[in-house]
């Protein structure tokens, strides 16, 4: 909650008090996608796209070309998927998608889901089948993780299972089962293989800053350790980036640093030191995410394990790049097409990242 109203209920009131400003201008249907030299952005706003019929000459789209004082980015994060095999099966989806098509469109992504997850994200996933009367079974590959919203899990009676991998995902045209196994601390030894019932693996591989925008604005940009994923680093233009773009996943500091950010843009811009208290928020504390991406293959098997999906890069492909001498991250992506396709390897360079940096045995900002 924030402020003693729902997260939807505070979002609400403050865009309908922002749409009653003088000098506020909302755009719905919009996205900035480029940020140019002297704080020139462009926008496409979208006007009759989703009208079932638009008037007559009336244009659909329009294009906004926008020179701003300061631009404030939160253009938030993208959850990332595990890899393991066969995960590029019909039924294999995002935790936070599976979440969304419950939560706001009603839509159920099965009637029989394993959760297969390194962090704390994926609970609320599970909470919400749990809530409209799916049985969920959940598989972590932490060993003993402790948090609150772990422990309402528990107490609903969800089937959690701690240092447990998905193997490969089972089924010709959709998801069918999963073969499933415990995996040793050090994430190289795997136990007992188990074949599980499922129709429909949700993953979640924790939360990657959705950058590109800071990025094409100058920005240099940083890795940051205790999130795996680079953030903003040094801004080149008049450019700040808050939220979990900015590497910060909890909703107290997001709105604490976000408020911070307001006042300080608005007193540099209109002399006034008009400062706004920040609401009060109650949420669940989350625990360390596990720096785990890759699961191993049993001895003998040679499932395949997708990083990029639409360019079919698969973990082997990684691999023999590195056989064949590449070693830097340009090397390797141009060499098996990571990354390179339309979302520009939004859910797949980071997973590569950790990929070479694991056989290189180097840190991830030495790799590239």
């Amino acid at each position: 909650t924030i402020g003693n109203q729902s997260g939807k209920e505070w979002a609400n009131s403050i865009i309908t008090e922002l749409k009653e400003m003088p000098n506020v201008i909302v755009k719905n249907r919009a996205q900035v996608f480029g940020y140019y030299d002297h704080n020139m952005l462009v926008m496409s706003e979208r006007i009759n796209d989703h009208l079932p019929k638009s008037k007559k000459y009336s244009p659909k789209q329009r294009l906004w070309y926008i020179r701003a004082k300061e631009v404030v980015i939160s253009s938030g994060s993208i959850e990332r998927p595990l890899v393991f095999g066969n995960n590029d099966t019909p039924g294999v989806v995002l935790s936070s998608a599976a979440k969304e098509y419950l939560k706001v469109y009603g839509v159920l992504v099965g009637r029989n889901p394993l959760i297969f997850t390194n962090n704390d994200s994926a609970y609320e996933t599970a909470i919400e089948f749990k809530k409209n009367g799916i049985w969920p079974i959940v598989l972590d590959t932490r060993s003993n993780p402790d948090s609150e919203i772990i422990y309402e899990a528990r107490r609903m009676g969800i089937d959690i299972r701690f240092s447990y991998v998905v193997i490969a995902a089972k089924g010709y045209k959709k998801v069918k089962s999963a073969e499933i196994a415990k995996i040793s601390e050090d994430k190289k030894d795997l136990g007992q293989i188990e074949n599980i019932s499922c129709d429909c693996i949700c993953v979640s591989g924790f939360w990657t800053p959705t950058i590109h925008l800071a990025s094409q604005s100058g920005n240099k940009t940083k890795f940051n350790k205790e999130i795996d994923a680079f953030v903003p680093g040094h801004s080149k233009q008049e450019e700040t980036t808050v939220g979990s773009a900015n590497g910060v996943f909890t909703l107290e500091e997001t709105l604490k640093t976000s408020f911070e950010v307001g006042h300080e843009l608005s007193k540099k811009i209109t002399n006034n030191d008009n400062k706004v208290s920040v609401p009060q928020v109650t949420e669940k504390k989350s625990t360390q995410h596990d720096k785990f991406w890759c699961v191993p293959l049993p001895k003998g098997k040679k499932y395949k394990r997708f990083l990029d999906f639409q360019n079919d890069v698969a973990v082997t492909d990684i691999e023999l790049a590195l056989r064949e001498g590449y070693r830097s991250i340009e090397h390797v992506k141009r060499y098996t097409t990571l990354g390179m396709a339309t979302d520009q390897g939004k859910t797949s360079n980071l997973n590569g990242l950790q990929l070479v940096s694991n056989i290189e045995n180097k840190i991830v900002p030495e790799v590239g």
